[in-house]
């Protein structure tokens, strides 16, 4: 069964956002990872 799942977590410098597809099988078909970092982006520069 293929399927989707996704949530966030705390981190020291703010929300980690993730979310992973996968196959039939089990296996990742795709991972998406936004650290806290990527989010204050524009605040940095």
């Amino acid at each position: 069964m293929k399927s989707t799942g996704f949530g966030c977590t705390e981190a020291p410098r703010g929300m980690l956002w993730h979310r992973y597809a996968f196959h039939a099988d089990g296996t990742v078909k795709t991972a998406r990872i936004v650290p806290p970092t990527s989010q204050n982006q524009a605040r940095i520069c």
